[in-house]
């Protein structure tokens, strides 16, 4: 939504610590796309993959300091604008003036305008007010010249301008209204101070304007909508991994019943408001963590009993690989859009860059030991093509779509039940979860549109059918999820990713260099270390190639999927 949110002891979740909040940034960052990349990292090769994974968690975690300093000029303007609309009365005529100087506004004629506290009485005694003002403290006094050095260096000069302003006996402290704490107001931090949770449509609609907005949001929406087909995917495969084929009936029909199921447990909450909790956060963290922990060790002990691939059978480098690699790559590291509600909890955000870095270290670190690993254990390419469906029988298989299906054959059988189990348990839960938020974002996407605010409960109801349905129509067509991620991850998650947080960051700073009064302030505490305009440039134009080489290999799919076609009949 586009309302900000403030978010304090009591807010979404509540605070926590910066402990607790790298574990929600691995828990954010780590999940369905983790099971993905070790097949896409073994066709592209080792050192292809390895550069890939690099290469992308860094731009990622740049563009993720783009975020968090968008948000800081969000709260900036937030707060400003709180100030504005809460003592409209108060605030000179002369500041809403573009082209007034520094100089002008604190030589301000307070006589006309008065003092916070004495509403009732400014149109009656105004200069009686003043007056008092002036001889209890001498605060207005010499009030046409201009800072004294020794003043700047005190307090910004947004401070001393509103304090002249809002005047000191009597008034209303404006930091008070600004949400200031008096041990920030001395570092300088306060104007920006994260406090209020600028979700990214928020911050297209604020930098970008109203087509950035509406471009966010059809985006967002394609991305979710492939996030929900991912998902609806995983877990009848999942499923039919588990319990094999149903007698009579093939893989590929048993995959569809489990689908069917799927739809009639999960469709009907998405049409209701439904939010997750911390300990559905808690449980999601244990079974994802223990999951990923055991998938490296078994495979570990696996390569050391002499049962894994010799380095030289393994691939080093495949460019034709980088089909799924890229867009699959991008679908693991995506945080951006939900980084909104994992900042601003957190107490103290003094270090959030070298928390989100430690963080992004350690996922980059579990993704390509995962996928190394996974290469020397399931990585030789004479290992029969599909695991057989069958709990704890068959024999190793290369690595599979969903990696989890490579220990279906495990001898520990519950073990293996339980890596197959996974993405069950924690994608049907996030399903519903995904849906309503695409669900409102399709609201606001037509938001514009008469009929959906004249009926709002009909429009709910209608767009949580478009939310939660199409994507189980997708999951009964197709099993390829590796396909899907690609997709999703190197069309929409690309910008979401990539693009709009460096075209957000660009505008937000030009528009603050411009603003009436913080363009007085010093609003550099947030500011990511990757900022100059040449990183900006870069972040763009990788995207720019990644766009158009996944253009390219979706044009070479669709004419080869039609040569085949003419040729089959």
């Amino acid at each position: 939504t586009l309302k900000r949110k403030k978010m304090a002891g009591g807010g979404l979740g509540g605070s926590y610590s910066h402990k607790i909040a790298c574990i929600y940034i691995f828990n954010l960052i780590v999940g369905v796309g983790s099971l993905l990349l070790p097949l896409a990292f073994a066709q592209s090769g080792i050192i292809l993959g390895s550069f890939m994974l690099a290469l992308c968690c860094t731009c990622s975690f740049i563009t993720v300091t783009y975020v968090i300093e968008a948000m800081s000029y969000s709260n900036a303007l937030l707060k400003v604008k709180r100030l504005e609309e809460k003592y409209p009365h108060y605030l000179p005529k002369a500041l809403n003036n573009d082209d007034t100087t520094m100089t002008q506004h604190i030589g301000l004629d307070f006589q006309t305008y008065g003092s916070i506290n004495d509403a009732a009485t400014q149109e009656q005694e105004p200069t009686k007010v003043i007056e008092e003002e002036e001889s209890d403290d001498g605060y207005l006094d010499d009030q046409k010249d201009p800072l004294t050095d020794s003043e700047v260096d005190h307090q910004h000069k947004f401070v001393a301008l509103l304090r002249k302003v809002f005047a000191k006996k009597k008034a209303v402290d404006p930091l008070s209204v600004l949400d200031v704490d008096s041990d920030e107001e001395e570092n300088g931090i306060e104007y920006h101070r994260i406090k209020y949770q600028s979700e990214m449509g928020l911050l297209a609609e604020q930098f970008l304007g109203p087509i950035g907005k509406f471009f966010f949001y059809v985006v967002i929406s394609a991305y979710l909508f492939g996030d929900l087909a991912i998902y609806a995917v995983s877990v009848p495969l999942s499923l039919k991994n588990v319990t094999g084929a149903i007698p009579n009936l093939t893989e590929m029909q048993t995959y569809q019943i489990y689908v069917g199921i799927f739809a009639v447990l999960v469709v009907p909450i998405c049409f209701l408001n439904f939010s997750k909790t911390k300990y559905l956060q808690i449980a999601t963290l244990f079974l994802r963590n223990v999951s990923l922990g055991m998938m490296i060790v078994i495979s570990i002990i696996y390569i050391a009993e002499g049962h894994g691939t010799s380095f030289d059978s393994l691939t080093l480098f495949n460019f034709s690989g980088m089909k799924n690699l890229y867009g699959v790559v991008i679908y693991s590291f995506m945080c951006h859009h939900s980084l909104p509600g994992i900042v601003t909890p957190i107490r103290r955000k003094n270090w959030l860059n070298v928390l989100f870095s430690l963080d992004f270290v350690c996922i980059l670190m579990t993704y390509v030991l995962l996928c190394v690993v996974a290469m020397f254990a399931f990585g030789d390419p004479h290992l029969q093509a599909h695991c057989q469906s069958k709990i704890g029988a068959g024999e190793p298989c290369f690595i599979q779509e969903l990696y989890t299906t490579n220990f279906i054959s495990y001898d520990v059988v519950p073990i293996g039940v339980f890596l197959n189990l996974f993405p069950v348990f924690t994608l049907t839960t996030n399903y519903p979860l995904i849906a309503i938020t695409l669900r409102n974002n399709l609201v606001t996407l037509f938001s514009p549109i008469p009929l959906v605010k004249k009926y709002p409960r009909l429009t709910s109801f209608c767009m949580s059918a478009i939310a939660s349905i199409p994507p189980i129509i997708v999951a009964v067509i197709t099993t390829h999820v590796t396909d899907l991620a690609g997709y999703t991850g190197g069309f929409a998650g690309m910008f979401i990713e990539f693009v709009f947080p460096a075209l957000i960051v660009y505008f937000a700073r030009k528009e603050l260099k411009e603003h009436r009064y913080l363009k007085f302030v010093n609003l550099s505490y947030h500011e990511s270390y990757f900022g100059h305009k040449a990183i900006i440039a870069v972040i763009l134009l990788l995207s720019l190639i990644g766009l158009g080489y996944n253009c390219v290999n979706v044009m070479l799919t669709l004419t080869n999927f039609i040569i085949r076609k003419i040729q089959h009949k």
